[in-house]
């Protein structure tokens, strides 16, 4: 008789153990939140750092883009595993980099750029569910350009996720936007206008090895995501380094 007590008391306990909700290892749910615009993901840990660091640049480097990010554990069952859900891919990402100043100054001046982008892709497809890509030319005394900015919407978004990923191999995403208000002599022509930008993840800034810096290559027409491909603006022939911030790409996944 005791034999039995003592069996079916293990049974219970392996029972109700197995509904207990344990961390699942290495995930963590996150939600990102850009002014009108949230979604949510299970990411790792590099991409949790690097969401942060993409997010913090957005700050230090304004271009009227803000987001906040949100983390809880992702939490499974004793002995099971997690849900399996899809992912979507996204992209976030902030900082700033460097263009050539217009004719008539000295060969090789710059002036900075900042820029601010969140997208989302809908289902897997090239139609992005929500997002913003901004451009900002800050004021300066060395800048040779004046103030300047924009503020548009993806429309499209395609993701190269070739595996493993960063810091491995860079990896790539083509957004094509619309752009809503647009400021200043630089990029005030643009209202209205569909524009396209091609970045490259190339992991967190102290993990990058040989990849190299992120890129990032904005031009005044649409990237090649309107034609279902991922070519350009390419960011390694046609782009420039991000000197300040972070780009993270999240190809979509199903955890």
């Amino acid at each position: 008789m005791r034999r039995v007590v003592i069996t079916l008391a293990a049974s219970l306990v392996l029972t109700f153990a197995t509904a207990l909700p344990m961390r699942a290892l290495g995930l963590t749910a996150v939600t990102v939140s850009c002014g009108d615009d949230t979604f949510s993901a299970t990411v790792d840990a590099d991409t949790l750092d690097a969401l942060t660091q993409s997010i913090n640049a957005m700050a230090l480097y304004p271009a009227g883009l803000s987001c906040t990010l949100t983390s809880a554990p992702v939490l499974t069952s004793l002995g099971g595993v997690a849900s399996a859900w899809v992912a979507s891919g996204f992209v976030v990402g902030g900082g700033r980099f460097q263009l050539p100043c217009p004719p008539g100054y000295p060969a090789g001046s710059m002036f900075w750029v900042n820029f601010g982008l969140s997208a989302h892709d809908q289902d897997g497809s090239t139609s992005v569910k929500g997002g913003t890509f901004n451009l900002a030319v800050p004021d300066g005394p060395t800048q040779c350009v004046g103030p300047s900015n924009y503020t548009s919407k993806p429309y499209c978004l395609i993701i190269a996720d070739e595996p493993p990923g960063p810091p491995t191999n860079p990896w790539f995403a083509y957004i094509s936007a619309t752009v809503t208000q647009a400021h200043g002599d630089f990029f005030g022509d643009l209202q209205g206008q569909n524009v396209g930008v091609g970045v490259k993840d190339t992991g967190n800034p102290a993990h990058q090895g040989t990849l190299g810096p992120d890129r990032i290559a904005p031009r005044r027409y649409p990237s090649s995501c309107d034609n279902g491909a991922a070519v350009y603006p390419d960011p390694d022939s046609e782009g420039t380094d991000v000197l300040n911030g972070n780009i993270t790409i999240h190809p979509q996944s199903q955890l």
